[in-house]
């Protein structure tokens, strides 16, 4: 199995608009890559993001370290993939930067 790591920024958004634009890099990267819903239903491509694996309870015990959990788990996540997706406005947000550096440093040059 193929898995793929969706990076967007999540600061200032809606619920909604975050899983749009993760629908939408995902339906592009589909396409570009000749893969279709039945990989997805076979199994042979999985996309993860960020979003939902930490519960939102827990998010708001966190006070000021909050952004730095959600960061964390993003990492773990990441870790655990073949590719990433970066969204356009990547550069726009402190988490997407850094992982966009962590994908650099650990999983594109394979270290």
């Amino acid at each position: 199995m193929k898995k793929i790591f969706v990076s967007v920024p999540f600061a200032g958004r809606s619920k909604e608009e975050i899983r749009r634009e993760i629908q939408i890099l995902t339906n592009e990267y589909m396409m570009t890559n000749g893969y279709t819903i039945d990989d997805i239903k076979n199994g042979s491509i999985e996309f993860l993001d960020n979003s939902g694996f930490i519960p939102e309870e827990f998010i708001n015990t966190c006070g000021k370290n909050r952004h730095l959990i959600c960061l964390s788990n993003a990492l773990f996540v990441m870790s655990t993939c073949d590719e990433v997706i970066f969204s356009k406005d990547w550069k726009k947000a402190r988490g997407c930067r850094i992982e966009h550096l962590a994908y650099h440093l650990y999983l594109k040059e394979g270290s």
